[in-house]
């Protein structure tokens, strides 16, 4: 299987304040694969779900633990119905929260596997996520969350058939720390392992997701038909 068109990334200016909603602009055509990554600070609240006017988005994996003292990873997915610039919002819940979003579109691409440390997360260590892809040459969008806030200034991306894509850091020492990414093409199909190797000391969420590449059609039985 071919792999994914990666097309763009989008992500909010500010993941570290507790603006309420926030929104982005992203251009799209019909049937491209948009996926969203959110972090929030503290899983007391709810994020979420993004709206755009148009399209119906998913929730794939959630790491929310409901209690104060976690971070809040997820990810949502839709399927661009129309070509357009969309304005996606995602909000939070009524705390004063700080949070954020990024946005990947993917162009000849279908939804696969996910996969995350949920649905409660605080992990410690270095974020570390397992998946199984189930094709070859899928792409791989990630998003994990540091309610330890432990400073990423060395971080240290996970490879996984060449280097990590890094779309979005940041951190607020008093908060919490938030790292996105993607990889482009994971190479054949099978368990992978993505994340951070570091900085250690993180009580982390992390939700990963595939994105497959175009189906191709068969032309053996075609060609025989002839």
């Amino acid at each position: 299987m071919p792999a994914p068109t990666f097309v763009s990334y989008t992500a909010v200016s500010v993941w570290t304040n507790n603006t309420t909603p926030k929104t982005v602009n992203v251009a799209v055509q019909t049937g491209d694969v948009i996926v969203v990554g959110g972090g929030c600070e503290a899983a007391d609240i709810d994020i979420g779900p993004p709206s755009d006017g148009v399209n119906t988005y998913t929730a794939r994996q959630t790491v929310d633990s409901n209690t104060a003292s976690q971070s809040i990873a997820v990810i949502w997915t839709a399927t661009a119905a129309t070509s357009t610039t969309l304005t996606i919002s995602v909000a939070r819940g009524a705390a004063g929260k700080q949070f954020g979003f990024g946005v990947w579109v993917w162009r000849n691409a279908t939804i696969g596997t996910s996969a995350s440390n949920g649905p409660t997360g605080g992990t410690s260590g270095a974020p570390s996520q397992a998946i199984t892809t189930t094709a070859a040459n899928s792409a791989l969008c990630l998003v994990s969350t540091d309610w330890n806030a432990a400073d990423g200034t060395s971080r240290t991306w996970r490879d996984v058939n060449g280097a990590h894509v890094e779309d979005s850091y940041e951190r607020n020492s008093a908060s919490y720390t938030i790292y996105a990414g993607h990889h482009v093409d994971a190479a054949g199909a099978g368990s992978k392992t993505v994340g951070l190797s570091a900085p250690a000391g993180q009580s982390y969420s992390i939700a990963t997701i595939e994105i497959l590449g175009p189906v191709l059609p068969d032309v053996t039985v075609a060609r025989f038909a002839q």
